[in-house]
């Protein structure tokens, strides 16, 4: 969904594939003022089951919410879960949650249609920035190995309406004036990402060619494409870091 939202579909050669599985970064802040209590129900009301971890709620029609929170002194490292409502509601702790709250991105939806057919009303929705994407999807493709985050990095690489080096310059902000926190989540999506491109056999490349479904002389040409963005990624990242 974040790359849809960030790059102009009406200006790119092709429209960004889409997703059923959505991931919700939701805020610390609120535990405490339970603002999260009727979220169990609101869920259910609109077609949605948990499955046993309560963090990963399923739509009839096969779609999919993750709720995500920021690690804190009771979630140290990744797949830790954190109680919203008791034996209702939970939400998976990642890190690197705390990058997709860097300057976030606000979007009016103006019209749509709701998993159960209905009309919509218009809804302004927060996504994560395009730098800090890019390092949330290396975190993705190192860990869930899933060919989708190498399509979205691509696409993003591919299709950012500014450009690659701007996108490169954008990250690399984050490694030179960010709070330490994030300099160091950035220095760890940077890395990934440099074996993620590293070859043409690498993640980056391989999955995206597993995601198409393309063979061939196809393939070949898609594979050498992502490459060389993600080459020329990251070292418009390393060329701007102070």
């Amino acid at each position: 969904m974040v790359p849809y939202l960030l790059v102009d579909q009406a200006s790119a050669d092709d429209p960004h594939a889409g997703t059923t599985d959505l991931d919700l970064a939701l805020s610390i802040s609120l535990l405490s003022s339970g603002s999260y209590k009727n979220l169990p129900a609101l869920l259910k009301e609109a077609g949605f089951k948990p499955e046993p971890n309560l963090w990963k709620w399923r739509h009839t029609s096969g779609a999919s919410i993750d709720l995500l929170i920021k690690t804190d002194k009771a979630t140290k490292g990744d797949n830790k879960t954190k109680w919203l409502v008791p034996n209702e509601l939970t939400a998976l702790a990642n890190e690197f949650v705390l990058l997709a709250e860097r300057a976030p991105r606000g979007f009016s939806v103006l019209a749509g249609t709701y998993l159960d057919g209905g009309q919509c009303r218009e809804v302004t929705v927060r996504v994560c920035a395009p730098a800090p994407f890019m390092a949330l999807k290396a975190y993705a493709l190192q860990n869930r190995k899933k060919p989708k985050d190498a399509y979205d990095l691509y696409y993003m690489m591919r299709h950012y309406g500014p450009g690659l080096g701007v996108l490169a310059r954008e990250y690399a902000a984050i490694l030179n004036r960010g709070p330490l926190a994030e300099r160091k989540l950035a220095e760890r999506g940077l890395s990934w990402l440099r074996q993620h491109y590293e070859e043409l056999s690498s993640p980056g490349p391989a999955e995206l060619v597993r995601f198409m479904g393309v063979r061939g002389a196809e393939a070949d040409e898609l594979r050498a494409d992502a490459w060389g963005l993600g080459r020329q990624f990251v070292r418009g990242v390393e060329s701007n870091l102070a």
